[in-house]
């Protein structure tokens, strides 16, 4: 009875461990080791979380499941000795499925022993965990890197971690440096000690603390207040801290020192708003500015038509008077040839003057002469004339001694005869003389009046021939400051000529000027439209371009001096001159 009991109960007993195993086999992965890890079975479940049939992995050893580099470990060759020495083996493995990849598995190795407690076999239960391991190590390493970054933030920021009423629970470093407290005199306090009073008591600060314990975030610049009283600003981020239901249950705070920057900031801010005051000054300006420029632009319109115009006409003007002093110019060669002419002839004119004021002169001496012969003429004709005068009164005389004789004759009678002739011829000898003295004497009376006349008329011509002189004189001097005149006229005409020349220059370039003055006058019309149209815009978007100068017009050239002669002389032609 005792042994059929007891029989009964050991295979009740074994019926209940396979059930077990069963079970297990059931839902859970199932392999059986030799003690030196070669594989004798494995269940379905095991077979498919590895992917291998049982007939490629039975025989073999455990080693084909894991690392190459783990398996050539001490670790591993550890790990079954432990087995083999009977130490349960439990834990998260990871194990290399037939494709290659990591599988995560929760297992336990259990070593088997026998009545002896002797290890005989190792059987490994494991479940498939990989999907929440993979999730683990995810977890962890974001952890880490969480745990890294705030790490990393806490040596380079201001890091305060709070209660999510506002009370301080433990600051960093660099957090009690910038507000100059020690942990000790903030921790247990309210945020509010770094606030303005005024502002902690606002309904602004409070609901600042309501978003927080909300779980809403809160960033932006703010200014907090030193333990000296000084302003710190920060850039600064307010992380609510949920728990795994999603409750805030703490609230850090990641800081950065911008007070330098923050009051730059709030200086250009001031400096841009003074700008802007400015720049609505400048613009007020500029309007103004503009539409006094658009004004001055259409009086600038105007006024270069109005140049365009009168550019035109005196570019037409110089054009004409160019001409008209190119036949100036011309004439003025003829007059200078003329001029040199004139100088010339009145050279000749002064030697034939001159030539005729020694003539006068040898004239007037001879007539001097002459009329000295002449007055010796008259008084030989004087002395002639008494002469003749004797002689008439010997003829007279002898007439009468012949008519004596005569009579003597003709009384003396035959004898007389003879002398009677002789008297008769010397009568007639008597009577001629008496003629010839008569007509001798008519003639020296009439040579006398002749040569009375011709004294006279030398006389006249003396003066004459002396007022020659004089007025030959006159005409020296005359010719002579007419030769000088005319060299002076001539190299004035020449000056003058030279100046026209220049003038015609001067008036080409000036029609080339006025030309491009028209055109800059047009070109300036242009501009000023443009300005117009800038001008119009400007005060839309204060944007103006600027505007192409024009080619600046060429300075004009200054016309040459010409000197005035001293002396001017009309003349009319060269007939006065021939005529004189």
């Amino acid at each position: 009875m005792t042994t059929e009991f007891a029989t009964e109960t050991v295979e009740t007993n074994a019926q209940e461990l396979q059930n077990q195993i069963n079970g297990f086999s059931a839902s859970q992965a199932m392999i059986e080791f030799e003690t030196d890890g070669t594989i004798v079975s494995a269940n379905d479940n095991f077979c498919n979380a590895l992917g291998y049939p049982l007939e490629e992995i039975q025989n073999k050893h455990h080693s084909m499941f894991v690392d190459k580099a783990y398996a050539a470990s001490p670790e591993y060759r550890q790990f079954w000795d432990d087995l083999r020495a009977g130490r349960f083996q439990a834990g998260e493995f990871c194990r290399i499925t037939k494709n290659g990849d990591n599988l995560w598995i929760l297992a336990s190795y259990n070593p088997i022993m026998d009545e002896n407690g002797k290890v005989y076999k190792v059987i490994k239960l494991a479940s498939d965990i990989n999907e929440q391991k993979l999730a683990s190590l995810a977890a962890e390493a974001k952890s880490a890197e969480y745990t890294n970054q705030i790490n990393g933030f806490s040596a380079s920021q201001a890091m305060i971690e709070f209660e999510t009423d506002g009370t301080i629970v433990s600051a960093n470093d660099n957090f009690c440096n910038a507000l100059g407290y020690r942990l000790e005199e903030i921790q247990n306090k309210h945020h509010s000690m770094f606030v303005d009073k005024s502002y902690a008591a606002s309904s602004e600060y409070r609901q600042m603390w309501d978003d927080l314990r909300a779980g809403r975030f809160q960033a932006g610049e703010f200014c907090r207040i030193t333990k000296n009283g000084d302003d710190l600003w920060i850039l600064a981020s307010y992380n609510p801290i949920m728990d795994e239901n999603g409750k805030v249950y703490k609230v850090i705070k990641l800081a950065s020192d911008i007070t330098e920057k923050k009051l730059a900031s709030l200086d250009m801010e001031r400096e841009r708003t003074e700008a802007e005051l400015r720049d609505r000054e400048q613009k007020a300006a500029l309007e103004e500015l503009l539409s006094n420029v658009a004004s001055s632009a259409d009086q600038i319109d105007q006024g270069s038509k109005q140049i365009a115009a009168s550019s035109q006409s005196l570019s037409e003007g110089a054009s004409e008077q160019a001409a008209s002093l190119e036949e100036i110019s011309s004439s003025l060669e003829e007059i200078s040839s003329m001029t040199m002419q004139t100088s010339e002839n009145a050279q000749q004119a002064t030697g034939l003057s001159e030539e005729s004021q020694k003539a006068a002169e040898k004239g007037e001496s001879e007539m001097t002469l002459m009329s000295q012969a002449m007055d010796e003429i008259m008084s030989s004709s004087t002395q002639i004339s008494k002469i003749i005068k004797v002689i008439d009164e010997i003829a007279f005389q002898t007439n009468l001694l012949a008519l004596n004789a005569a009579v003597e004759a003709a009384r003396a009678g035959e004898a007389g005869k003879g002398f009677a002739v002789v008297a008769e011829e010397v009568r007639n000898l008597a009577q001629r003389s008496a003629e010839a003295a008569k007509n001798t004497s008519a003639m020296i009376e009439e040579s006398t009046k002749r040569a009375d006349n011709g004294v006279s008329i030398a006389q006249r011509v003396g003066k004459a021939l002396e007022e020659i002189g004089s007025s030959t004189r006159k005409v020296n001097t005359l010719l002579a400051e007419i030769a000088s005149a005319a060299k002076e006229q001539s190299e004035g005409v020449t000056q003058v000529n030279q100046g026209v020349s220049q003038l015609d220059k001067v008036t080409q370039q000036s029609a080339g000027n006025a030309e491009e003055l028209a055109s800059a006058a047009q070109e300036a019309s242009a501009q000023v439209a443009t300005l117009r149209d800038l001008v119009s815009g400007g005060t839309d978007n204060n944007n103006p371009q600027p505007i192409k100068q024009s080619t600046p017009t060429p300075k004009r050239s200054t016309p040459t001096k010409v000197s005035k002669p001293k002396h001017t002389i009309p003349f009319n032609d060269d007939e006065e001159f021939e005529s004189f």
